[in-house]
Parts: C-alpha cells; sequence; structure tokens
C-alpha cells in the first residue's frame, strides 16, 4: 500500500495480470486498473509512490507507472536488472530502492540478485511522449 503526492492511495494486487487499485483523495470508490494504456500489466508484488509516480514491483521486473498519461515502463533483466523478481520498494526524498533477485535454471536456489538505486531525478527525465 502506498499514497502518491495528490493523497491517492494505491493497492496492488499480487499478480501482475490483477492490476492495482487506486482511492482517489475525496473520493470513495475504488478504481481498478489491469494496464497501462499501452499495455504494461500493473499488478504485483510491492507498490510505492515517488511523487506522482507508481513503481510496482513483479516477479518479472520493475514497472515505472505514470497514472496521469496511464503509460508505463517496464524494466527487466535483460535491461540491467540484477535479476527478474522485484521482492521490495523503498523510497527516499532522492531515491528509489529495489531489492532484485533470480533464480538459476531448475529452481536450485538463488543465484544472483542485488540492490537497485534509481534517482527520482531520473523519473522527471523520461519522455513519456515517446512510450507506446
Amino acid at each position: 500500500i502506498t499514497a502518491d503526492d495528490n493523497g491517492a492511495v494505491w493497492v496492488v494486487h499480487y499478480k501482475p495480470e490483477r492490476g492495482v487499485s487506486v482511492l482517489h483523495a475525496n473520493e470513495t470508490a475504488w478504481q481498478t486498473r489491469l494496464t497501462s494504456s499501452n499495455n504494461i500489466k500493473l499488478g504485483g508484488v510491492g507498490i510505492a509512490a515517488a511523487g506522482k509516480t507508481i513503481i510496482i514491483g513483479q516477479q518479472s521486473g520493475l514497472v515505472i507507472y505514470n497514472p496521469t498519461l496511464d503509460k508505463a515502463i517496464k524494466v527487466t533483466e535483460s535491461q540491467g536488472l540484477p535479476g527478474y523478481i522485484v521482492s521490495d520498494l523503498y523510497v527516499t526524498a532522492s531515491d528509489i530502492w529495489a531489492s532484485v533477485y533470480g533464480y538459476a535454471p531448475g529452481g536450485k536456489g538463488s543465484d544472483r540478485g542485488g540492490l537497485v538505486k534509481i534517482n527520482r531525478n531520473a523519473l522527471e527525465q523520461i519522455n513519456w511522449t515517446a512510450v507506446h
């Protein structure tokens, strides 16, 4: 559970296809969003707000979601994460931290992982108009 700078409360649902639910400030009905307008699944195992941006940890990567534009970017192991499972998120005034790991083929335990640090200023540099 997290809250964004607009006072909206966000809840993530475990599997990516189950999406997120949001309760906007001064409203009484929850809204569920399964995917972004560019078809990124929004559910996951962890959620954190960084200003007005929502960060979602999934068992297949990290989703950066702009609810104002209803667009998302998914970052995966092939794009530099040290694993494919995002197990926890933490937001500070300047950074977003993600705990990430992955399993060896055959399920013999985790064989890689680490902490990912994203500077919150980097979120402001995303060219959302180029996201499809």
